[in-house]
């Protein structure tokens, strides 16, 4: 009988603990999901105070200045590539989707700031879907368009005469609407289960919550292989066949020198922007593996976790200062633009100094006339008024000359 009631006595203790983790909410702190955006409103761990000050203030604040400086960068190569017609390359198109999914990206970062800051989540369930799904599409577009373009290097290197056909502009602008297509299908747990949750009355906040907590792993390792290891891995397989090919031929032998210099120099570009996606993203995916083993989560894993997460989102903005240092082309045309936006300056300043030199010598005309009649004998009033007007007159007949030129300097300068 004791036995018995023992044994009943484990099971209900058993069922209580399953329970118990059954009603764990799916978003647990630090959860090792894609991007964790939701932190615990318990600011405080067994033996340490929880450095909340971190989230609430350093976080955003770091926030801001990506969004402010991947704007500013991704813009200016955006208007560089649209604003020149030899810019319109096939590896220039593949960085254009680069930088359009970086500024895309750069404008959800303020609502997850903001959710940082507060704490709460203020914008509705539409909205939370959207700004997760652009954060993971950011991930998964960008490494989807640099794998498509270390292939492209490797091709226009290794076979640049059978593959020219087939690097056109137009098959690299399809090949990005694949890309694009891809990361969407590839997201779409984020699209579905993302959503707002209600802590208390006051609180709510986005994020992603799983039907079943296992998914949340499930889902790591989903993002680690689609997302990281297999692009790597093709990326460090083609340029490994760069590598060896340019060894033992000493370079395209079919291309002349200058051609063969221009490719090695635009693959030591997409090489440099993956080396900086693998330097950003790999401790990002180091902790979440890390979060999956240990269940302790210390203060070191609290502090390296948003590190991590700041040095991933820091990727889009680094992009750009990549493209102005490695891409000798881009800094030409840059300079152009900044160059003739000096020379607009400098004209519509030499204009306005124009007028007001008109506008002095007119005033200074007025004045030897006024000072003229005043010294003559009424006899010469008449003659003198004739004289200030036809002075007058002619003063303003120059004004407008003078005020027409400017106006034509401003109209005829391009953009």
């Amino acid at each position: 009988m004791d036995s018995t009631m023992l044994a009943a006595s484990n099971s209900q203790n058993r069922v209580l603990q399953l329970v118990a983790m059954v009603n764990v909410t799916s978003s647990t702190v630090l959860d090792a999901t894609l991007r964790l955006h939701n932190v615990s409103t318990n600011d405080s761990i067994p033996g340490r105070p929880w450095p909340g000050w971190i989230r609430t203030s350093v976080i955003p604040l770091f926030f801001g200045i990506v969004c402010f400086l991947g704007i500013l960068g991704n813009g200016t190569v955006i208007a560089v590539l649209l604003r020149f017609n030899n810019m319109r390359t096939v590896p220039n198109i593949y960085i254009l989707n680069l930088a359009f999914a970086d500024l895309l990206f750069m404008f959800s970062i303020p609502f997850l700031a903001f959710q940082y800051a507060t704490s709460n989540w203020v914008f509705g369930q539409a909205l939370c879907k959207i700004v997760f799904a652009v954060d993971g599409m950011n991930m998964f577009t960008g490494i989807f368009i640099l794998t498509a373009m270390s292939i492209d290097r490797y091709f226009a290197i290794v076979h640049g005469i059978t593959s020219i056909k087939y690097r056109t502009v137009r098959n690299a602008r399809m090949i990005n609407c694949c890309m694009w297509l891809l990361s969407i299908l590839v997201t779409l747990p984020l699209w579905i289960y993302s959503s707002t949750v209600s802590t208390n009355p006051q609180q709510v906040k986005c994020d992603i919550v799983w039907p079943k907590e296992v998914f949340s792993m499930y889902f790591t390792i989903y993002a680690f292989v689609l997302g990281f290891a297999l692009p790597v891995t093709i990326i460090s397989g083609c340029y490994l066949s760069l590598v060896i090919y340019i060894v033992r031929s000493k370079g395209p032998r079919s291309e002349n020198p200058r051609k063969s210099t221009g490719s090695r120099k635009v693959a030591l570009l997409v090489l440099s922007v993956v080396a900086m996606f693998v330097i950003c993203w790999l401790p990002f995916y180091v902790i979440q593996f890390v979060l999956l083993s240990n269940q302790d989560v210390t203060l070191a894993i609290y502090i390296s976790y948003y590190s991590s997460l700041c040095l991933s989102y820091a990727n889009s903005c680094l992009n750009p200062i990549v493209y102005t240092f490695a891409g000798e082309n881009f800094r030409k045309n840059l300079s152009k633009i900044c160059h003739r936006r000096r020379r607009k300056r400098r004209k519509i300043q030499r204009g306005r100094r124009v007028v007001k030199k008109g506008i002095f010598k007119k005033a200074s005309r007025m004045s030897w006339t006024l000072a003229n009649f005043s010294s003559n004998d009424n006899a010469n009033y008449g003659n003198t008024l004739g004289t200030a007007i036809e002075l007058d007159t002619t003063t303003t007949t120059t004004e407008s000359c003078q005020l027409t030129t400017y106006s034509d300097i401003i109209s005829d300068e391009p953009m």
